[in-house]
């Protein structure tokens, strides 16, 4: 079995990539290793393998195959590190299309997606400071406006005889009060000619307004419509709001005032002049209206004296035409014979149908029968058709049945029978010799002569038809124009009757014509309207505001530093394994007799908060191991100064203290501190078991923390990155992870140098550490990328320095040992899914100070600490 980077991608809203992998060696199957992180990973649906999707494995072309694992837990989820860099790691020949189309819809990260409310509340200052700055500016800008006063009135103004008489045809001709309906009075009222002619021309309007009265009349024109306003209040449809605004705060009641006493004044004398025009104008219509009813009553008495013998029977509602009465009796008649016509010839039609058939006389005799006439002879001569019908019927019973038949027999008797009795009686036999044809030929000739003489009668009838049509035509014109001209007459006198009446009502003195003006509420003192301070402070603070907004969301946008936990787990895709507090001088207590430099904070003081902290992130390991075998461990982060050293150095010593055989490897063959922090001699270490010289359990150094041993750089090399690179690194961590339960390497930075990138894949974690500052989500991103690149199975991350410089945006951390509220529980990926992992979670929510009572070491008397011996037990320094 050999171990290679197998990436699975999982096509979900939520990718996740499977790393380490074990493969066998034909290429065909994946066991992956059991790998699951402390934080709350979001796992796949139940009904989804987390790892369907493309894959390859190495040596292989890349192909879109399906996991084998069914449930969310078969093989190592770890967060996707991004769509560039996996498709970076497939080889350029045999790389499938899907590669080239981007990332697949609904992968975006969380972290991309953009929280205002968090912005707002981590730049709630510069807001704030936006939001200041507008209102003061504002205030400014209120200051500076010239102040704008405004007297207001409110008139009621009512149509004094709303109630009018309609003049059929003169719907829409002016009426009384209905010159100037009510929506118009406020048009009237600002408009150009009534302020000219009855406010500007006002003599009295300059000594009422004095600051106006050096002015020219177009000024004052100018001065007063600008300022004049009139709004018809709400839910009312006569009252109105007049109201002037000016600077001159005594000037505004006053030109109100002229205002409304010359829009009064406008009004009486219009509806003066209306009703004597309106006056006039009826006499005039009901002059014409006279002359037209006398000429319509003329040509109505021509028409009935020129028609005087075809109006006897007129009357009011018209002519009574009798001509036209005649018609119908007529055609009635006419029908009536056409009918009788149509009943003959179909008989004869039938007839000649019947002998072109070729039937018997008997038969046709039988059928002409069924007419009612025939009927009426056999009444008369019964016993000659009961003859004939038996006749008719011995016929069928010979075609029947033949001769000799006793039916037919039987009927020859009843036939010998009747013409016996018939003899006796003296009348002669029917159908003997010609007497049947002569029926038949005898009733043809009858309809014949009847179809003729019905001919006959009918163009008798419809000449006189058409001669009484026309004298009922005749007559019906004059009936028309008779009728046209009583009408006109009819509209013409009510025309009358109605301007009549409307000249009664007319009043020319104006009395009783045009509206009623009334003052309700008489100008009012003006009072400052413009500018409105409430309103300048909304506008300049919502513009202030939204600059504040705007400046905050650029400086968030450049800022590049992580803003929370989630944050962090969420951009770099990786799991949290702890928060380190920042360690202050102050804290850094070197305890006699211990050789460990003051950063070894879990050898000094095993009980403080800090310890706790790097005891968290040992117990994630643990977690991890329980789910697959993690021994040889890698700390590295991206840039120096990021405490990578202090955190390897304590994880180990936390591991060690825990009852494990550790083994701690300075593999910075750049710059090497951990012989300086534990106080071991560098002469021989890790160089030189690279370079073969040494042996690892040579090598390794028994610290004073039972279980910790120590491999120092030893002397620097010339060609650290050769060494690395060479077949003993393997064979040295094959061997250690033989010999000891862990194995913490120590390597440089990843950014600085490449030494880190040659461990990384032999090794079975990777845990990157790095502090909060300035750019850090750029290098700890490239960092990510670098060990994704080389195929290293990255544990997670480890926070440094909490609370020795501004935190998260949003979880503002204050100086360690002051106040360190924060509170996280490990074992949460971002915001995502459910907690998961080992349970293990710690809060920081109370002070330090108190703290300290607890987790201080003891005091001697007299306020020294006790000393230590050199030996160190699992808790610490014993005394």
């Amino acid at each position: 079995m050999r171990r290679h980077a197998c990436p699975t991608l999982l096509l979900d809203p939520y990718v996740w990539v499977h790393r380490a992998c074990l493969v066998g060696t034909t290429g065909t199957s994946c066991e992956c290793r059991a790998r699951i992180s402390p934080t709350r990973l979001k796992l796949a649906p139940p009904n989804r393998c987390p790892g369907r999707g493309p894959r390859y494995t190495e040596g292989s072309d890349i192909s879109t195959g399906i996991h084998h694992g069914s449930t969310p837990g078969d093989g190592p989820l770890f967060p996707r590190f991004g769509w560039s860099t996996f498709v970076a790691q497939m080889p350029v020949e045999g790389r499938p299309a899907w590669a080239e189309m981007g990332p697949p819809m609904g992968t975006e990260p969380e972290s991309q997606r953009f929280d205002f409310l968090a912005m707002a509340w981590r730049r709630k200052w510069l807001i704030a400071f936006g939001l200041m700055v507008g209102l003061g500016l504002g205030f400014l800008a209120y200051k500076q406006q010239t102040p704008i006063y405004t007297s207001v009135a409110k008139v009621m103004i009512t149509p004094k005889n709303p109630a009018t008489v309609i003049i059929p045809g003169f719907e829409g001709m002016p009426s009384g009060p209905g010159v100037k309906q009510d929506h118009e009075h406020d048009a009237v009222l600002t408009s150009t000619t009534f302020i000219r002619d009855s406010v500007v021309s006002n003599p009295e309007l300059d000594q009422q307004v004095p600051s106006i009265a050096g002015l020219s009349p177009e000024m004052k024109l100018f001065q007063i419509q600008e300022g004049l306003e009139v709004d018809l209040e709400k839910d009312s449809e006569n009252l109105y709001l007049v109201s002037f605004s000016s600077p001159n705060q005594e000037d505004c009641d006053r030109v109100l005032w002229g205002v409304l006493n010359g829009y009064q004044e406008y009004l009486n004398r219009k509806y003066k002049a209306t009703g004597q025009e309106l006056k006039g104008i009826l006499d005039d219509l009901k002059r014409n209206y006279d002359a037209k009813a006398e000429e319509l009553q003329a040509k109505i008495q021509e028409q009935v004296e020129a028609h005087g013998e075809k109006l006897a029977f007129w009357n009011a509602e018209g002519i009574i035409n009798l001509e036209q009465q005649r018609m119908q009796e007529l055609d009635a008649h006419i029908r009536q014979l056409e009918l009788q016509k149509t009943e003959y010839q179909s008989q004869l039609d039938r007839i000649a149908q019947l002998e072109e058939e070729g039937k018997t006389q008997a038969v046709i005799v039988f059928i002409l029968e069924q007419h009612e006439k025939i009927k009426e002879d056999k009444e008369k001569n019964s016993e000659e058709t009961d003859i004939l019908e038996l006749r008719l019927n011995l016929e069928r019973l010979l075609f029947k049945f033949g001769e000799d038949h006793p039916e037919v027999k039987i009927v020859r008797n009843e036939i010998r029978a009747w013409e016996e009795l018939m003899i006796s009686r003296g009348i002669s036999l029917p159908g003997t010799g010609d007497n049947r044809a002569d029926f038949v030929a005898l009733y043809k000739i009858s309809l014949t002569e009847q179809v003729r003489s019905i001919d006959y009668e009918l163009v008798a009838f419809r000449a006189q038809f058409e001669e009484h049509r026309a004298r009922a035509m005749e007559l019906n014109q004059v009936d028309l124009s008779l009728k046209n001209l009583l009408d006109q007459k009819k509209y013409q006198e009510s025309v009358i009757t109605s301007v009549v009446d409307r000249l009664q009502q007319v009043d020319v003195t104006g009395d009783k014509e045009g509206f009623n003006y009334e003052i309700l509420e008489p100008p009012t003192f003006a009072e400052q309207t413009e500018p409105s301070l409430l309103k300048v402070f909304a506008v300049a603070g919502f513009l202030g505001l939204l600059g504040g907004v705007g400046i905050a969301y650029l400086v968030d946008l450049a800022d590049k530093t992580f803003r929370s936990p989630d944050d962090i787990a969420q951009s770099l895709a990786l799991p949290i394994l702890g928060h380190i507090p920042f360690i202050p001088k102050s804290k850094q207590k070197q305890t006699e007799g211990i050789t460990f430099d003051g950063t070894a904070i879990s050898v000094h003081q095993p009980k403080s908060k800090i310890s706790e902290a790097y005891r968290a992130v040992r117990t994630a390991l643990f977690f991890s191991n329980r789910q697959r075998d993690i021994k040889v461990i890698q700390v590295t982060s991206p840039s120096p100064g990021d405490g990578k050293s202090t955190l390897a150095l304590n994880l180990a010593v936390s591991i060690a203290q825990s009852g494990q055989k550790v083994l701690l490897v300075d593999a910075d063959l750049r710059r090497p501190r951990q012989h300086k922090v534990i106080g071991e001699n560098a002469e021989h270490g890790f160089a030189a078991v690279l370079r073969g010289d040494l042996a690892v359990a040579e090598a390794a150094i028994e610290t004073q923390v039972p279980g910790l041993y120590f491999i120092p750089c030893g002397e620097r090399p010339s060609n650290p990155a050769e060494l690395l690179t060479s077949p003993k690194l393997p064979e040295f961590i094959e061997i250690a992870r033989q010999q000891y339960d862990y194995v913490i390497i120590d390597s440089p930075p990843l950014l600085a140098v490449t030494d880190p990138s040659v461990i990384a894949p032999r090794v079975d974690a990777v845990v990157l550490t790095f502090r909060l500052r300035k750019n850090i989500k750029l290098t700890s991103d490239r960092a990510r990328d670098i060990l994704a690149s080389v195929g290293a199975e990255i544990l997670g991350v480890v926070v440094n320095g909490i609370g020795g410089q501004a935190g998260y945006g949003d979880y503002k951390y204050s100086k360690y040992g002051r106040n360190y509220a924060y509170n996280y529980r490990y074992g949460s990926y971002g915001n995502y899914g459910q907690p998961y992992g080992y349970g293990y979670g710690y809060g920081y929510g109370y002070d330090y100070e108190e703290a300290d009572k607890y987790y201080d070491e003891p005091v001697a008397p007299g306020g020294k600490r006790r000393k230590r011996s050199a030996a160190i037990g699992n808790d610490g320094p014993k005394s």
